[in-house]
């Protein structure tokens, strides 16, 4: 029997909505977005011949409204950012009095600091009109007067505060909701101005944080717990684990922290299971499930995910009480158009996409199974369906994580019945807590389930590709190999449909693999930006070398894993045949745990006396883990290309900078020094060593500062050209102005992190030709 799609309006107008939103959000100017969006609606309308002038009008009316919602979305977060900063650089930390009001009560998240989330502008300069600025903070609470200050503290209060706060550096592409992060130093920082009028939105918030707290009680001390079942129960992520999160994501179990279509169409089974044995009439049905959903909703915070599977259900309860059930992918279309028009900003969040996504596979999946698909057993029904849903999703993942889990479509099935456990056995502790032996029980369930969760988790995690780390897609290019995707099974040609199947697969097969292995036949080297820190790619004869991994020692934002990583990969990077660590502080190091994860490496270079340091002994304990052999080395050893000068075994001990490990790599005329946080006295007694040969070109030492790049190193090095890796406008002061002075005098070309992004360095024919990777190359003989 011949293939007839149903009708499906919808469905042709929302992927074009979406695709000009998402064009916009890449970055795309406004002209270009129109072109492509107009392209696009003129090459649907030649392939779904016969089309009406009104259906060539719609699409392209669809086309545009996704494209000017988007642009109008992200200007209008930029505006709002660049009025609430009043011209601050985006990027900086800074640090300013800020007056605004709590989002929610203040929260603990871990043994040490708690969250304050608040909409705040700079206190004094008021911009107009106002326009706040929503800012995740951190406090951390030393005493027990700090916890009762901030456990004072409700949604709607006004307070004051002094804060470090650091902008996103893209306002108009943020995959947040909040524009910047920062630090308060003590909880005595912050002063109540005035409390709120309860306003309906501070009531509901208020009940939420309620309900938090309880939560908190019933489930201490288990933090994890608390922390998953808070996420999982009210959508509030604040206290959650950033490394149970890591290990969800690695198994595909990640979306269980969001409150996602998942949840909601649990929920929703039990509401209407409830519903048919006490609602006979399908609009009496409709309203209550459909108001109790609603209700919900509200109560988990009111995510995309949630948004799409609410308008879900209740479209779906509504057709049938219409008597018209509507084909589902003609109603997922409708629900993306609706939210996108009424929330423009949320079609560059990753919600949006990966929510809708998930859900048009899943439907593909269960709608166009063949005539048979009675007979197959019902877990092999619920197999496809995961993989239809991790198929959809795998191109979007690896665009906005970076990894892909090929365990997902097992770990759903698996943690279904323990969702399952853990949402009744939650909500009914919330609920009936004080109700002796129903209480006990509930909680005991919600144990049970995220026991199972927990145990499929660690399981899969160690099994090989758990997670798999590949190079992050283009945009453009993802949405092809999603439009693909779905093409396969929508196309109304079987022709069409074939070709489409056999580019997806090829797709999805080299998003797994990854581009072929770089060419390290080299030298090279590339100093990534990575902020004020410092990580270092060092390539020749086909070894590869990394040195330092960057990282930070507070926040959940990781170097090493959001941009150490990601450029390694993207160079082809398979293996590293070492990976160096100067010293072990966090700025050189904390980002090595991200890297140790993604890569097979051979050895890992320390410095006498590194079992001293609790992080290095950390790193060396989950390399070992990993299959790395640990090496110790000090002055005077020498592998192929790289010379380590200090530090010296009878030097003893040697803590924080003063045992900093200094290389030389290469061999004249591509010559690299690089000392680490090596500077002052320590550094000046290197340099008495005889055996140190002149480099071509000087990576600054400590990030350029004062101390680190004397006359004396410049007239022994006599280098021809200076590397420095520091954050833009960083609270150091890094490099130091005598340092630049002093380079400048010697006539030494600099290059900056904060200036130039990552930089490269490459052989010419007489020295290093040195680049970025902004704009091209520049010899430096």
């Amino acid at each position: 029997m011949p293939f007839a799609p149903p009708r499906r309006p919808a469905l042709l107008p929302a992927l074009l909505f979406v695709a000009g939103s998402l064009i916009t959000a890449s970055g795309f100017s406004l002209p270009a977005s129109l072109a492509l969006g107009c392209m696009a609606t003129a090459l649907f309308a030649r392939c779904c011949k016969p089309v009406r002038r009104f259906d060539v009008a719609l699409l392209l009316l669809a086309a545009s409204a996704g494209v000017f919602g988007a642009w109008g979305a992200t200007g209008a977060r930029a505006g709002a950012l660049g009025d609430a900063a009043l011209g601050l650089p985006l990027g900086a930390p800074f640090q300013r009095s800020w007056i605004g009001v709590l989002k929610a009560s203040p929260k603990p998240v871990d043994g040490v600091s708690w969250l304050v989330r608040v909409d705040a502008v700079p206190e004094g300069k008021p911009p107009h009109p106002p326009r706040r600025l929503g800012l995740s903070l951190e406090v951390p609470v030393r005493a027990e007067a700090d916890r009762i200050r901030l456990s004072a503290l409700r949604a709607g209060d006004r307070i004051r505060f002094w804060a470090r706060v650091r902008l996103a550096p893209d306002p108009a592409r943020s995959r947040t909701r909040e524009f910047a992060r920062g630090t308060i130093k003590s909880a005595g920082l912050i002063e109540l101005v005035e409390r709120s009028t309860v306003s309906p939105r501070h009531a509901f918030q208020r009940y939420r944080d309620r309900l938090y707290r309880r939560l908190r009680r019933l489930y201490e001390p288990d933090d994890r717990l608390s922390g998953f079942l808070a996420a999982v129960l009210l959508g509030d992520r604040s206290a959650h684990d950033p490394t149970w999160e890591a290990r969800l994501r690695a198994c595909g179990l990640s979306h269980l922290l969001a409150i996602s279509g998942l949840h909601v169409g649990i929920v929703a089974a039990l509401l209407l299971g409830l519903a048919r044995r006490t609602v006979r009439r399908p609009w009496w049905r409709a309203l209550v499930v459909g108001g109790s959903l609603c209700l919900f909703g509200g109560l988990v915070g009111g995510a995309t995910s949630v948004q799409r599977a609410v308008g879900a259900v209740t479209g779906f309860l509504v057709g049938r009480a219409l008597g018209r059930d509507g084909d589902p992918l003609n109603r997922l279309a409708c629900l993306a158009i609706a939210i996108g028009l009424l929330s423009p900003g949320a079609t560059g969040m990753p919600a949006y996409a990966l929510s809708f996504t998930a859900s048009a596979g899943i439907l593909v999946a269960i709608t166009t199974s063949g005539a048979g698909e009675s007979r197959v057993p019902r877990i092999a029904q619920a197999l496809r369906i995961s993989v239809a849903a991790y198929l959809a999703t795998a191109p979007l993942s690896a665009l906005y994580f970076g990894q892909l889990a090929p365990w997902a479509p097992v770990a759903n099935l698996l943690a279904l019945p323990c969702l399952v456990l853990l949402l009744v056995g939650g909500y009914v502790s919330l609920v009936c807590a004080g109700i002796p032996l129903l209480g006990a029980a509930s909680i005991g369930v919600a144990r049970l389930g995220f026991a199972g969760i927990e145990r499929i988790a660690e399981t899969l995690d160690r099994r090989v590709l758990s997670p798999l780390f590949v190079v992050e897609p283009e945009p453009v290019s993802c949405a092809l190999v999603i439009a693909a995707g779905f093409a396969g099974w929508l196309a109304p040609t079987p022709s069409v449909r074939t070709a489409a199947r056999v580019a997806f697969a090829f797709a999805i097969v080299g998003l797994h693999v990854g581009p072929p292995p770089g060419d390290f036949s080299g030298p090279g080297a590339a100093l990534l930006d990575v902020g004020q820190g410092q990580a270092l790619f060092w390539y020749e004869h086909g070894q590869t070398t990394l040195i330092d991994a960057a990282g930070r020692g507070y926040g959940r934002w990781d170097p090493g894993a959001r941009v150490v990583r990601p450029a390694l990969l993207a160079r082809g990077v398979r293996r590293l045949d070492r990976l160096i660590l100067s010293h072990g502080h966090a700025d050189h190091a904390a980002g090595a745990f991200a890297v140790i994860d993604a890569f097979e490496i051979g050895e890992v270079w320390l410095g006498p006396g590194w079992w001293r340091d609790r992080r290095l002994a950390d790193l060396a304990a989950h390399a070992r883990r990993r299959g790395a052999a640990i090496r110790l080395v000090s002055r005077g050893d020498r592998v192929a290309g790289i010379r380590v000068h200090a530090p010296a075994r009878e030097s003893g001990v040697l803590r924080d900078n003063a045992g900093s490990v200094v290389v030389t790599l290469g061999h004249d005329p591509w010559t690299l020094f690089v000392p680490g946080d090596l500077d002052g006295a320590p550094l000046e007694q290197l340099l008495d060593d005889t055996s140190i040969p002149p480099a071509r070109a000087l990576v600054l030492a400590h990030h350029g500062s004062r101390r680190g790049t004397s006359e004396q190193l410049v007239e022994r090095l006599r280098p021809r050209l200076a590397l420095v890796s520091c954050g833009w406008r960083n609270r150091f002061g890094h490099p130091h102005r005598e340092t630049l002075e002093r380079l400048r005098l010697h006539r030494i070309p600099l290059w900056r992190t904060d200036h130039h992004g990552t930089i490269r360095l490459n052989a010419g024919p007489n020295g290093w030709v040195a680049g970025t990777e902004r704009g091209p190359f520049g010899s430096i003989q």
